[in-house]
């Protein structure tokens, strides 16, 4: 297969990902047409947002936070179609999305092209992601696209796909097609299972943790089916369902119907409540941090529902809102509408910002690990917003080794530098009762040592970074007990008699935070020429010299041991 390579982006207002004007390749054919030494293998990172909705659940729930998302355009890519796919990023930061231009793309991080292929029809479905790096595009066929933009096979559809495939740990994919069939498929593309609904499958499946796959179709059913695609259960809705379901944490199944309401069904069928939102629902639910199910509708409004159905808030724009929601790891809500407008809503239903594009925006926002947003628009772009510059991500990874009365500090740099360069690191402690900055590290310098710190006390300490934009959230926080060798023991008392000296003494003020475990004797006759004489046990506080001789003059000393040695102090 020919790949059409990209170059650098030009910035116009468009989606998420970033897709450019070149001549497209020549297509995929066969698999033959990926190289003999074309790898696919299992990526070495989690996958940010691997399938539509995030994940086989379809929770729209993003792992990372998004708070400092300012919806500043960072990138745009105009293709030749209108783009109702939403975007797929994989481990190594590469966002795919498909267009009506009949082309799937490719971006790199930075807005790039890495590669678009041409398929054999619009591609309207969400791509998706596989454990082993494949990525799967919906257009007349399910395509098996290589992460170097090479095809491996493709399973033929009469009419089309709109539905996004969802797929499992093992590999196995499902997804359903225009004509009412929903495959199964096996990692290498064989079909192993399918199910006939009365009507198109426009719903993405989502699949719970004991195998049961969940989607509506046009036949007014939600249907669940046994991980072998035989019927467990059904629903009857009062109308069509292109909605996808989100499954939550308790295993409740959300959907949206066009009869207005959204279902919450129990995983046995039954239903747990509906609610009414006021107009048809194509948007499919997102299942917030604290539960929370969002959802838009053709009433205009983006609905926030509490876990028993009850309506906690809902924010009116001014179009049909048939996009879905994601949600930051903050409970930051993003989502477009058919006004025209991105719009980012606080947990609490305030808008924080929105984001004006060329046309209605019917493909659902994925979100970035560094809290970029991607998405698509009916006008043909895809686009990236997120903020020009940012404070950096902390750095990672902090560790201390304690040593005697000090601590020596190592961390790693943040995953993230917020855009700009990285001035330095901060280091800072506390004693449990205040916070003190101690000093500040140039980046070259991933190592601190505090050498100003008593032993037997606990301290903990965290780092931060700073660029120009601001300082980065703390690194996790270390707690240690700093060491250091025992004071000399009280009170050394020698009592001379008849061929012995008898030695007493108390245990010292402070052990360093370690026990003692010994006490070592010194004798000698004069200043620098003591030697040990004897170790006892930490248990003993006396002990009789019978090594001397009578009328002869000779001195003592005693120091304490713990597990870092002894002060070799004279009493």
């Amino acid at each position: 297969m020919v790949l059409d390579k990209g170059i650098p982006a030009k910035y116009i207002h468009v989606f998420i990902a970033l897709i450019m004007l070149f001549p497209t390749f020549a297509g995929i054919v066969t698999p033959a047409e990926a190289p003999d030494n074309e790898e696919v293998t299992s990526p070495a990172l989690e996958n940010p947002w691997p399938m539509f909705r995030h994940g086989i659940t379809r929770s729209g729930l993003s792992t990372y936070v998004t708070a400092e998302n300012r919806g500043e355009l960072l990138w745009s890519y105009h293709t030749g179609g209108e783009i109702v796919s939403s975007p797929a990023i994989g481990a190594d930061g590469t966002i795919y999305v498909g267009s009506s231009d009949n082309n799937s793309y490719a971006f790199n991080p930075d807005g790039s092209l890495k590669w678009k292929a041409l398929l054999d029809g619009p591609v309207r479905s969400s791509p998706a992601i596989g454990p082993n790096g494949l990525v799967f595009f919906g257009a007349k066929s399910l395509w098996a696209i290589t992460g170097s933009g090479f095809g491996l096979w493709k399973v033929p559809t009469s009419y089309g796909i709109y539905s996004s495939p969802g797929i499992t740990t093992d590999g196995t994919i499902y997804f359903g097609d225009i004509e009412g069939n929903l495959y199964m498929l096996g990692p290498d593309g064989g079909i192993e299972a399918t199910f006939r609904a009365g009507m198109q499958v426009c719903s993405s499946p989502a699949i719970s943790s004991d195998g049961f796959v969940y989607f509506g179709s046009y036949d007014k059913i939600f249907y669940a089916l046994g991980p072998t695609c035989a019927l467990a259960w059904s629903y009857k809705t009062d109308d069509h369902i292109g909605s996808s379901p989100a499954i939550g944490p308790d295993g409740t199944v959300y959907i949206g119907s066009k009869d207005g309401f959204l279902y919450a069904l129990q995983p046995g069928g039954n239903l747990k409540w509906k609610a009414s939102l006021g107009g048809p629902i194509f948007s499919s639910p997102a299942i917030g941090p604290d539960g929370t199910i969002y959802v838009g509708s053709d009433d205009c409004n983006i609905y926030a529902i509490n876990p028993d159905g009850r309506c906690q808030w809902k924010y009116l724009t001014n179009g049909w809102v048939d996009s879905s929601p994601a949600i930051g790891a903050d409970g930051t809500v993003f989502i477009g509408s058919d006004d025209g407008n991105l719009h980012c809503l606080s947990p609490q239903g305030t808008l924080r910002w929105k984001y004006s594009c060329g046309s209605q925006i019917f493909s659902s926002p994925a979100i970035g690990p560094d809290g970029t947003v991607y998405f698509g628009c009916r006008d043909g772009s895809f686009y990236a917003l997120g903020s020009h510059g940012r404070a950096p991500s902390p750095p990672r990874n902090l560790r201390a080794v304690t040593g005697d009365g000090c601590a020596d500090l190592t961390w790693e740099m943040p995953s993230y530098d917020g855009g700009r360069e990285i001035a330095y690191f901060l280091i800072y402690r506390s004693d449990g009762t205040s916070i003190a900055l101690l000093d500040d590290v140039d980046i070259s310098c991933l190592y601190y040592h505090d050498g100003d710190v008593s032993g037997a006390a606990n301290y903990s300490y965290f780092v931060t970074a700073v660029n120009c934009i601001g300082e980065s959230k703390p690194s996790n926080i270390i707690a240690i007990t700093i060491l250091s060798r025992p004071t000399p023991p009280l009170k050394l008392e020698a009592t001379p008699r008849d061929g012995m000296v008898a030695l007493r003494w108390r245990p010292p003020q402070s052990d360093g935070g370690s026990n003692v475990t010994e006490y070592c004797i010194y004798s000698g006759i004069r200043p620098g020429s003591f030697l040990p004489l004897v170790l006892v046990n930490a248990s003993v506080l006396k002990w009789n010299d019978f090594s001397v001789k009578n009328e002869i003059m000779v001195g003592y000393y005693v120091t304490a041991i713990n597990t870092l040695g002894d002060l070799n102090s004279v009493a």
